[in-house]
């Protein structure tokens, strides 16, 4: 099995297939310059595989994205194959996973900082325990035990500790980050239980979801339609306003009258009833995902920023810490000689 594609590598395709159709060219054209894109990064047999459900199985532009994009984004080129207006979809869908990078990206940026620099101080802090303590450690050994201070004699147990246990330590500590990675790429939802980062996961799929709905509508799909799909792939708390939205609408209700009897914000309401008034609920669910995207903007900026001080104070604590449990013991040691 192949590895999922990354966010940057769906964008690729994306927008060759946006140009592609806005210019009139042929899919070979198209399908051959992503073959030559891919071929660099290895994957070109992805791009073959496309090829053959296009040409060799006969299958229609928005088949060739199976096992490429989700199943309700490939329902949206679906729609716009048939309205015309594919170069609008892919447009709009590069904008969603844009989004979805720039929000992956700085939320790694923003953690890595920290991160890195705590992994810095531990590998010094671990070097210092198994290299340099035990030379300070023979050099004393002619020293009587008892005029050895105990925070000294805790150090030396350590450093003892550490350089038996070295190889058991740094397997265990790639053990844990591995599966720390792997259990929040497999279970997404979990970034909604970490507090620091749930209002920004939030934001960026509050986002999403209304930029897709923009898209569902301007590929012509039914509303009430595109609210089961996308709510079905959401796992924050607009899923449940759009799962309501969705039953109301199919009791007859209006677009904002379903979501407003389904929790919706009064803001939320007020644009999808213009939107509604004025014919063009699309634009105003375009609306909605820019003013979540402002939002989270703001947030990421204030997360990067507390960040920064976080660091900070870490690295000043950690220097401090450091000193106290390796070097003052020494110090004391020769001190009270």
């Amino acid at each position: 099995m192949s590895a999922p594609l990354k966010y940057e590598e769906i964008i690729i395709i994306l927008e060759v297939f946006e140009e592609s159709v806005r210019d009139g060219l042929n899919m070979h054209y198209t399908l051959k310059r992503l073959e030559s894109i891919f071929a660099k990064k290895k994957k070109a047999h992805l791009i073959e595989a496309m090829r053959r459900k296009l040409f060799e199985e006969r299958g229609s532009i928005s088949g060739m994205f199976e096992g490429v994009l989700p199943s309700n984004l490939i329902e949206a080129i679906s729609a716009g194959e048939k309205s015309g207006h594919m170069d609008v979809i892919f447009g709009e869908l590069k904008r969603v996973y844009e989004l979805k990078q720039n929000v992956h990206s700085r939320i790694k940026k923003a953690v890595a900082y920290p991160i890195g620099v705590m992994s810095i101080l531990v590998v010094i802090f671990a070097g210092i325990l198994v290299f340099l303590v035990p030379r300070f450690e023979a050099s004393f050994k002619i020293i009587d035990p008892q005029k050895i201070p105990p925070a000294t004699k805790r150090l030396f147990a350590l450093s003892a500790f550490m350089r038996n246990h070295s190889m058991a330590f740094v397997v265990l500590s790639a053990i844990l980050a591995g599966l720390l990675i792997m259990l929040f790429k497999r279970y997404y939802y979990l970034l909604f239980k970490v507090p620091i980062i749930k209002s920004l996961m939030t934001l960026q799929e509050n986002a999403t979801a209304y930029l897709l709905l923009s898209v569902f509508e301007d590929s012509g799909i039914n509303t009430t339609r595109s609210l089961q799909s996308i709510g079905q792939t959401l796992v924050g708390p607009l899923r449940e306003i759009l799962d309501k939205a969705y039953r109301y609408m199919n009791e007859g209700k209006s677009v904002p009258d379903s979501f407003q009897r389904a929790g919706a914000s009064e803001d939320v309401v007020i644009y999808l009833e213009v939107g509604d008034t004025t014919g063009s609920i699309s634009k105003y669910f375009k609306k909605l995902s820019d003013i979540e995207i402002k939002s989270l903007d703001k947030l990421m900026n204030r997360l990067i920023s507390i960040m920064n001080y976080l660091l900070m104070g870490i690295a000043a604590m950690s220097v401090v810490g450091l000193f106290s449990i390796t070097l003052l013991p020494i110090y004391k040691m020769i001190g009270g000689l």
